[in-house]
C-alpha cells in the first residue's frame, strides 16, 4: 500500500479545502438564484453534490492520513522495541565478558600472591644462609647486605606497579588502603562482588525488555 507523505497531504488538504470553499459559494449562489427563478432545483442539486464529492473526498483525506501516522507510530514503537532488545543483548555479551575477565583476574592475583611469598622467602632465606658467617662480612658488610635485601624488598613492589601499569593496569594507594581491605558488597572477593554487580545492571535493563 503506497504511503502518503505529510508534503503531499498538506498540498492536498490546502487545495480541497479551496475548492470545497468554492463549492459552497457556488452552491450558494445557484440556491439564491433557484429564489430568483433564474435557475431550477436540478441546478441546486448539481452545486450542493459538488460539495457533497469534495467533502467526502477531505474525510478520505484525512482517513489516509490518520492511518499513515498510525503506521508511522507502529514501526517507531517496533523499530525503539528492537533497538533496546539489541542494547540489552550487546550489554549482556560484555557482562558476559566482564564475569570471565574478573575469574581470570582472581586467578592471576592468586598466582602472582604465591610468587610474592616465594620473593619474600628467598630473601629470609638469604639472611638464614649468612646467619652463621655474617660476623665474617664485618659491620659494614652485613650493614650493606642488610641495605640490599630491604633495597629489593621495598623497590620490587613499585617495579611491579610500574609493569601493571605497562600493561594497562595502573593501582594507586587508594586502591589498597589496606591488607584486610574490602568495600561493603565485596566481602566474597572480585568474583562474587562483579556478579552481583551485573545481576544489578541486568535488573536495571529490564525495563527495556518490558516495553519491548
Amino acid at each position: 500500500m503506497s504511503r502518503l507523505s505529510e508534503t503531499n497531504y498538506i498540498t492536498r488538504r490546502i487545495k480541497l479545502q479551496a475548492n470545497i470553499d468554492a463549492a459552497k459559494r457556488a452552491h450558494e449562489d445557484a440556491a439564491f438564484r433557484q429564489e430568483l427563478g433564474e435557475l431550477d432545483g436540478a441546478g441546486v442539486k448539481i452545486a450542493r453534490d459538488a460539495v457533497t464529492e469534495l467533502e467526502e473526498r477531505l474525510v478520505g483525506l484525512e482517513a489516509a492520513w490518520a492511518r499513515t501516522k498510525q503506521d508511522m507510530e507502529a514501526e517507531y514503537v517496533a523499530a525503539r522495541a528492537d533497538a533496546r532488545r539489541s542494547a540489552v543483548a550487546a550489554v549482556e555479551d560484555r557482562l558476559k565478558t566482564r564475569a570471565l575477565a574478573v575469574r581470570q583476574m582472581a586467578k592471576l592475583a592468586a598466582q602472582l600472591g604465591e610468587v610474592w611469598k616465594q620473593f619474600e622467602a628467598a630473601n629470609a632465606s638469604i639472611v638464614e644462609a649468612t646467619a652463621a658467617v655474617a660476623s665474617d662480612l664485618g659491620g659494614e658488610g652485613r650493614k650493606n647486605l642488610r641495605h640490599l635485601l630491604e633495597g629489593d624488598y621495598n623497590s620490587v613492589k613499585p617495579s611491579l606497579g610500574g609493569e601493571l601499569a605497562d600493561a594497562g593496569l595502573i593501582l594507586t594507594s587508594n586502591d589498597f588502603t589496606a591488607r584486610s581491605w574490602r568495600v561493603p558488597g565485596r566481602e566474597d572477593g572480585l568474583v562474587a562482588f562483579t556478579e552481583r554487580r551485573n545481576s544489578m545492571i541486568r535488573s536495571a535493563l529490564d525495563p527495556l525488555l518490558e516495553e519491548a
